[in-house]
């Protein structure tokens, strides 16, 4: 008996692969492409500085005195969200932490209607 002939599918475009890592990511950076240019040019443009800036200490964060109204990005790759909700309203009186959940290091670019008006709100609320 001769085994029966496998199917194959194609492998999936970049185009494809793409969509679905900025699904599976939540990043819609990936399938936009003026935002993937913007970052592009960026990331070339950008040099980094020696040494490369270290994350506030506690005495830094302790010695702020003015509002504080921080926006995190659930899947940021550069600071751990869930660490700075409960680190920097412990140490720096008032402030306030919000992590927004389907979202990057860059909520203000992936949400920009919504983080301008909770950052509005946050300013009234200050007056």
């Amino acid at each position: 008996m001769t085994p029966r002939p496998r199917m194959t599918r194609p492998p999936p475009s970049s185009r494809t692969r793409r969509k679905r890592l900025a699904a599976w990511l939540e990043q819609p950076v990936l399938v936009m492409p003026g935002l993937r240019t913007m970052i592009r040019t960026a990331a070339r443009a950008y040099r980094i500085r020696r040494p490369a800036p270290l994350p506030l200490s506690e005495e830094e964060l302790s010695a702020i005195r003015t509002p504080l109204y921080l926006v995190l990005g659930k899947r940021s790759l550069l600071v751990h969200p869930q660490r700075q909700v409960e680190r920097v309203p412990r140490l720096v009186p008032g402030a306030r932490v919000e992590i927004i959940a389907d979202t990057g290091h860059v909520p203000q670019i992936d949400h920009a209607e919504e983080i301008n008006s909770r950052m509005l709100n946050f300013v009234a609320s200050v007056d």
